[in-house]
């Protein structure tokens, strides 16, 4: 399909729409901001102009089993607590309710999923999820990543904003890593948003590699998702 050129006059005017989108954005923040109310209201605009114009990225790391560090700093992390579950509080207003999460919780143990938790002071902290034996792993953008030979996934990690920089996290991988190389798996994946700079560091300092990508492009409400992989990506999880 042949595409078509802007000429100059085209170009200065999408530019120039660009620019009064952009003024508009920076209006709206200073008062929100002026109002107290900046916190909720910027996240739902922000997100708004994501989806209207912007490209996300979903990146994917791979680790084989022979990898996996044999350190055990990790013993205050459970598994499969439901007491710890039960310990679960939305921080904010925009994440699950107690039911949702508890009902989402019941499923996935349903499923064979197993949960790494830490709670502490009557409150759940921390959570993650592992899953073995899947060839198929998802992302945040409703991508679907296809492994050439079953692996473990470790995924839906979450840690309450108060108790983050305890290394609950690195932990955490730690653990299911190790759990799952003792279960006979021989490669393990795990997902995180580009911009995820914290996690990613968290991953990548563990052993990690880079493996693929999931990328949505929005424009105007519509996307549109495609998958890059990393040159010799099954040859250097499996080795």
């Amino acid at each position: 399909m042949k595409i078509p050129l802007l000429d100059t006059p085209d170009v200065a005017h999408v530019l120039s729409g660009r620019t009064g989108i952009a003024s508009r954005v920076s209006e709206i923040r200073r008062r929100v901001s002026s109002r107290g109310l900046a916190p909720a209201l910027l996240a739902a605009l922000q997100g708004r102009l994501a989806r209207c114009w912007s490209v996300r990225e979903f990146r994917m790391y791979g680790l084989s089993a022979s990898e996996v560090s044999k350190t055990e700093s990790d013993g205050d992390l459970r598994r499969d607590a439901i007491d710890d579950l039960l310990l679960y509080r939305p921080f904010s207003a925009d994440e699950m309710s107690v039911e949702d999460f508890l009902s989402e919780a019941v499923q996935r143990l349903e499923q064979g999923q197993h949960v790494y938790t830490f709670a502490a002071d009557g409150v759940l902290l921390h959570y993650s999820w592992l899953i073995a034996q899947t060839r198929r792993a998802g992302s945040d953008f409703n991508h679907e990543f296809a492994f050439p030979d079953p692996a473990a996934v470790l995924w839906s990690d979450y840690t309450r904003p108060g108790a983050r920089g305890r290394g609950l996290q690195t932990r955490s991988i730690h653990r299911r890593l190790r759990d799952a190389a003792a279960a006979g798996e021989t490669s393990m994946f795990i997902g995180v948003r580009a911009d995820n700079t914290v996690s990613r560091h968290n991953i990548e300092k563990v052993g990690f590699r880079y493996w693929a990508s999931g990328w949505i492009q929005y424009r105007f409400g519509r996307a549109r998702r495609w998958i890059t992989y990393a040159p010799s990506a099954h040859r250097e999880i499996t080795r």
